[in-house]
């Protein structure tokens, strides 16, 4: 799973749960931390505190998660299934389902 994150104008990222607790940034500005895990993990609980100096019309914080199910029940659907069977008989294809959400707070 990628997780990533942008601050809006006047905003600050000042604290999360992950690593040591300070965020870094990457170059442009962004924060991104990959996830990754084995069968049956338990969820992934953590928080973000975003400091804001006014509000802005839209937001203070951009939040995005992808993921990728390569096993399981998660790693078909009836689009991908039904993208593969297009495929010729002499073919191997390798397909897994990926989600990806965008939430603007």
């Amino acid at each position: 799973m990628s997780f990533y994150v942008r601050t809006h104008k006047g905003a600050t990222l000042s604290q999360w749960s992950l690593g040591n607790g300070t965020p870094v940034t990457s170059k442009g500005g962004d924060y991104f931390v990959f996830y990754s895990h084995g069968l049956q993990a338990s969820a992934w609980h953590f928080w973000i505190e975003v400091q804001v100096l006014e509000e802005q019309p839209e937001g203070m914080v951009t939040v995005a998660i992808a993921a990728h199910y390569f096993s399981g029940e998660d790693k078909r659907s009836s689009q991908l299934d039904a993208l593969k069977e297009k495929f010729p008989d002499w073919t191997f294809p390798s397909a897994w389902v990926c989600t990806y959400n965008l939430f603007v707070f």
